[in-house]
């Protein structure tokens, strides 16, 4: 049993998919180890009940998709050596390019390369910027610098999974749920699940949902946006 998955409570076929895509493994294995994990908090779906369901990718967002995200493990679920993930998640990792958060000034960048575990993307957050100025100074990360990333992280989703530079990229919404402030004295991970990721045949829209994971622990930041473009 992998004590990793002990926080997912899946109720529905389709949620069992949606996880077992997400973390890029079996259905099959996925519901032997939450039954090992826990017998009483999970349902048990019999082989052609699986075999059928499936989590409609091209459906709207809603909560319940975050509240699945931050159930996740966070970073691998095995043992196996990942020295990316181990230096985005000590706080390293090289900035991403200008280019794919629409930056014309490189200092401007607030995240590093992303590292992809089955279907999450993982940047680390960079603080530093000569783009947003406060007022005073904090003892935490202010929400606008943290919201500045998070709209970067979008653009850099889109194109990731395939979304041209040609195109005009729209972020057509955000949905914010602030439950815990973030330190600015430790690595600040962004993580997201978009349907970009696996409805790869429509790139004219999507959605991404987004955490902010802080000590390898989900923040309780959630976060949805819209995604469009043209061209």
């Amino acid at each position: 049993m992998n004590p990793s998955l002990q926080n997912l409570n899946i109720q529905t076929p389709e949620e069992l998919d949606f996880c077992a895509t997400v973390l890029g493994i079996d259905k099959q294995q996925l519901q032997q180890q939450l039954q090992l994990a826990n017998p009483d908090s999970h349902s048990q779906f019999d082989e052609q009940t699986l075999a059928d369901a499936a989590f409609d990718w091209k459906s709207n967002w809603d909560w319940s998709i975050t509240k699945l995200l931050s159930q996740l493990p966070v970073g691998p679920i095995d043992d196996s050596p990942n020295a990316p993930w181990q230096t985005l998640s000590q706080g390293g990792g090289e900035r991403i390019d200008q280019a794919m958060v629409h930056k014309h000034q490189a200092g401007n960048v607030l995240l590093s390369e992303p590292v992809e575990i089955g279907k999450v993307l993982y940047f680390n957050v960079s603080t530093t910027t000569t783009e947003i100025h406060f007022d005073h100074s904090s003892d935490h990360v202010q929400g606008m610098l943290i919201m500045e990333a998070l709209r970067q992280t979008g653009l850099a989703t889109a194109h990731f999974y395939g979304v041209p530079f040609s195109s005009q990229v729209t972020l057509t919404g955000f949905n914010f749920a602030f439950h815990n402030v973030v330190d600015d004295q430790y690595p600040i991970l962004i993580r997201l699940v978009s349907n970009l990721s696996v409805n790869l045949t429509s790139k004219i829209g999507g959605w991404g949902a987004f955490e902010l994971i802080q000590h390898l622990r989900s923040l309780g930041l959630e976060v949805q946006t819209g995604i469009a473009h043209t061209g």
